[in-house]
Parts: C-alpha cells; sequence; structure tokens
C-alpha cells in the first residue's frame, strides 16, 4: 500500500507550469587499488558532508528556458535540517551553505578540489535547489550545471580511491513521470585508476521530470533518504547500493498530496547513477 503524505502542499523544484513556454575528463594517477571488496571502516570524523541549501532567489536568477525570475522554495529548508541530522547520526561532519551566489560556491568547491582530504575516508554532498533538464542547478543569483559540483571533488588527487557521494534534490525537466498500473504477480591491478571512479550521484528524478517538495515537510526525496539512514542499525552492514535502492522504493511509493484520477501522472522516480569500484558500509556503529 502506497504511503500518502498528509499536510502541506506539494510543490515542484522546476519552474513552475504556467511559465514554461560537460566538461571534458583529464586523467590523474594513484597507487594501485585494493583488492578488498569493501572500503576499510571509517572511523570518527574522518567522513566529511557538504550540504548546499538554496531556497530563495535573488531577482537576477533567471530560468534558463523563459528568463522569468526563480521562484521560491518553501519548505526546503527542512531538507538541510533532516541531512544534518541523519548523516551526523552516521558520523560525518556536516557544513552547510545557504542561499550561496555562484562565485562564493565555485570559491568553495576550488578550495576542496585543492583541500588535503588525505584524513577523510568517505566524501559526501547535497544539493538542494531547483533545477532544469541537461543537469541544470541554480544558485542563489545564477544557474549552473551539476558538472560545477562535482569535478573539483573529483579532481581532488587525495579522494582518489575514495567513495565520493552526491545526492542532488533537484528537478530535471518540465514533465511527471509516467505511470504504469500493476498487475499482481581478475587479480591483475591497473597501474592507473580512472577519473571518474568511485563516484555516486543520486539523482531525485530521472531526465526531464520533476521533483516533488511538499511546503511544511520538505523534499519528497531528502525525506525519504534520510528515513532509510536513520533506520539503519549497528551491525547490518548494508552496502550503499542496497540503502539507495530501498529509497527509490520508498519515494515510487509516495502519494502526492496533489495526485489525484485526473492527474494520475505525478509520481516520481530516483536516479541510482554509480561507478564505486567497492562496497561501501554506513552505519551507527562506525562512529
Amino acid at each position: 500500500m502506497k504511503k500518502k503524505i498528509l499536510g502541506g502542499n506539494t510543490e515542484t523544484d522546476a519552474q513552475p507550469p504556467s511559465q514554461h513556454s560537460s566538461k571534458a575528463s583529464s586523467s590523474t594517477s594513484s597507487k594501485v587499488p585494493s583488492s578488498e571488496k569493501y572500503w576499510e571502516k571509517v572511523e570518527k570524523n574522518r567522513k566529511l558532508f557538504i550540504i548546499f541549501l538554496m531556497d530563495t532567489f535573488e531577482e537576477k536568477c533567471k530560468w534558463v528556458e523563459t528568463n522569468q525570475t526563480v521562484n521560491k522554495r518553501d519548505g526546503a529548508v527542512h531538507d538541510a535540517a533532516r541531512l544534518t541530522k541523519s548523516m551526523t547520526r552516521l558520523g560525518f561532519e556536516v557544513r552547510i551553505y545557504r542561499n550561496q551566489p555562484k562565485q562564493n560556491v565555485g570559491d568553495l568547491l576550488e578550495k576542496l578540489g585543492k583541500l588535503d582530504m588525505t584524513h577523510i575516508d568517505v566524501f559526501g554532498m547535497a544539493i538542494s535547489s531547483h533545477g532544469s533538464s541537461n543537469n541544470i542547478i541554480y544558485l542563489s543569483d545564477a544557474p549552473t550545471d551539476l558538472n560545477f559540483f562535482v569535478d573539483p571533488i573529483k579532481s581532488n588527487k587525495t579522494l582518489a580511491q575514495k567513495p565520493k557521494l552526491f545526492f542532488v534534490n533537484a528537478c530535471r525537466g518540465g514533465k511527471f513521470g509516467k505511470t504504469v498500473e500493476l498487475v499482481a504477480q581478475s587479480t591483475v591491478q591497473p597501474r592507473m585508476w580512472p577519473y571518474d571512479a568511485d563516484c555516486l550521484i543520486h539523482f531525485s528524478s530521472i531526465e526531464k521530470t520533476f521533483s516533488l517538495r511538499n511546503t511544511k515537510t520538505g523534499s519528497y526525496f531528502i525525506v525519504a533518504l534520510c528515513d532509510v539512514l536513520d533506520s539503519l542499525k549497528a551491525g547490518e552492514n548494508r552496502d550503499i547500493h542496497e540503502i539507495l535502492a530501498t529509497v527509490n522504493r520508498k519515494v515510487a511509493s509516495l502519494d502526492p498530496v496533489c495526485m489525484s484520477e485526473e492527474n494520475p501522472n505525478v509520481l516520481q522516480i530516483p536516479v541510482i547513477q554509480s561507478t564505486l569500484t567497492n562496497f561501501v558500509v554506513l552505519s551507527p556503529e562506525n562512529y
């Protein structure tokens, strides 16, 4: 049975319907990768999680489709609060950056790209904002693309062969996801390491579709993610892919308050894009 979200209004993190009308990769060298199946268990204070929350926008920040001003994201502040609580429980040091202009975010990402993170075993980042197709993300004053956030982290050589987790809550277009009625029923190690390896990006929705947000509880994707993370128990040893598959199912099972017989195509399904080369276990026992 699908879970119904009660209270609040459902909004999207894309341009309102009434308004609708990659960077090249480089190689990096690193030590020969371990043949172990799992990354070593992380210790307390060896995990860093960055949150970029955008819920209000300057007048000069325009939708790429129509050049109209980007609207406020009511309820999005709950995303940062839930993520902070959940990630802290899992042993991450959490840093929040809210409603920052592109220049400030760019400067911060440049510093992160050069920062010595030898002591960091797992790096995580969450982005909660409006979005458009082609992985456009809106900062407080201007749009950018997802590579703007991801590439500096990939380029940090002290994070090579370490899991880098990205959670992106933003619309990826102006359509609702389609629905369907259910019917019952080797040992040789390379000397180099791929630039794009060991990176996981969890998108809140598939390309070209909306991401939904409740004005009282926050984004459906972030709520589901934190609910699943908060349910983890010490000693479970669940891999990140299994955990996030549970998140996908939870989001897919939600009935938005705007859903009706006249407008049934408002469901949402997240997407996991992963190049991780080992299993990542997250559990409260790790801190």
